[in-house]
């Protein structure tokens, strides 16, 4: 699991700094390099969000959320960062849309939003240029996003969605216009983060300004691109609705099936949707602007003053939480090793030694005492056992000798 999370984060960092090294392998070095600072300034942003453990420490969370969140990532730094003629749109963003879209029903959710809504676009500015090749090359693009999603969403429907008693704490599920109002309610106070949800005012001013900050950095940066086509402006639309609408769409998913937002992971892939929203706001504002609006150094200079201010204002409300993880790293790998030791004997019992639950890393907590084998055996123990080949769990709570 530990080779898996460390592969899972390389694929990471490498999506969402592919389209900067893309960028300076072309000898762009004036925008690659501020582009490299940008991908790197988000990815700080991603992980002080609220809550990261199950999206990016969990192996089996971070399996359907990780590759989703970078497919997303590089696709949104590709189309943004590109200053080409054409559309961003080549072989690379339908591939990485794909990805997104199996990853996980969120992923499906973005990559749909996105594709129809850059196809609605070029249809509606095409009807004056008539430009058909262009037209249709963009469709024969955005196919196989829009049919891997689809195919996603008929696996929901026809399964999940069949599903009536997940419901959190009682309340009502599958009411289509009850949940719609609960999520047009809930979506501000999650773009902005103040949902009074187990956030103090110093994360929640800190991560406000920090989205402030990549904003006018992003802004800075883009304002550096030569091209300005309508084409150009068309993506970036598009990216702002896909991405903010996907992610209305899984809070009212979220509120249709459980009555609640849930999932933590759920939470945290809609924070990182919300990074990726300014980006593409960013663009849009950069082809909106007029062209002439002081010089390259200059605004070369406010990306990077930027850039670095939105990484201080993100990681200064986590150091506290991250330095107590540290501190603790010892006793969650003692704790690790001493359970896969007593697993590893031959003998029918083992004893499970729980790990400090981190602060930022998370973790889990089990029900501690003697579990035996048996038709009421927790569940998440019977797990363990099967794993180990146990009959007899002696689950240890965190300290415990």
């Amino acid at each position: 699991m530990t080779r898996f999370l460390g592969f899972a984060w390389l694929v990471l960092i490498g999506a969402m700094v592919l389209p900067a090294v893309w960028q300076l392998w072309r000898r762009r070095v004036p925008v690659g390099l501020p582009l490299l600072f940008l991908a790197l300034t988000t990815l700080v942003l991603f992980l002080n969000s609220q809550e990261v453990g199950e999206a990016f420490y969990w192996p089996q969370g971070s399996f359907a959320y990780m590759p989703a969140i970078a497919a997303l990532a590089f696709a949104t730094l590709w189309i943004v960062g590109h200053d080409g003629d054409g559309p961003a749109i080549g072989i690379a963003v339908p591939v990485a849309l794909v990805v997104a879209a199996f990853s996980n029903e969120m992923g499906a959710m973005v990559v749909f939003a996105f594709s129809v809504s850059f196809l609605v676009f070029v249809v509606a500015t095409n009807r004056r240029n008539r430009d058909e090749r262009s037209f249709l090359r963009i469709c024969g693009l955005l196919a196989a996003p829009i049919v891997a999603s689809l195919s996603v969403f008929g696996f929901i429907v026809r399964g999940r969605l069949r599903i009536t008693n997940e419901n959190v704490a009682g309340a009502d599920t599958h009411d289509l216009a009850g949940s719609l109002v609960q999520a047009l309610l809930r979506f501000p106070q999650e773009v902005t983060g103040w949902t009074g949800e187990g956030r103090d005012a110093v994360w929640i001013t800190g991560m406000f300004m920090a989205r402030i900050a990549l904003f006018v950095g992003a802004l800075a940066l883009f304002r550096t691109l030569a091209t300005r086509s309508r084409i150009r402006l068309l993506e970036a639309l598009a990216l702002v609705a896909g991405l903010f609408g996907g992610a209305f769409a899984s809070l009212l998913a979220s509120y249709y099936q459980f009555g609640a937002p849930c999932c933590q992971r759920h939470s945290t892939m809609r924070e990182c949707l919300f990074v990726l929203g300014i980006l593409a706001l960013a663009r849009v504002a950069s082809l909106l602007l007029p062209a002439r609006m002081g010089d390259g150094a200059g605004r070369g200079s406010v990306t990077l003053v930027a850039l670095l201010a939105a990484t201080m204002l993100a990681t200064t409300p986590n150091a506290a939480r991250l330095r107590a993880d540290y501190a603790d790293y010892d006793r969650a790998l003692a704790a690790r090793a001493a359970t896969w030791a007593s697993g590893s004997d031959t003998g029918r019992t083992m004893v499970f030694t729980q790990p400090p639950k981190l602060q930022i890393v998370g973790g889990q907590e089990w029900p501690p005492g003697l579990h035996e084998r048996g038709e009421n055996t927790n569940w998440i123990v019977r797990i363990i056992m099967d794993f180990f080949r146990k009959d007899v769990v002696d689950m240890r709570p965190a300290g415990a000798g």
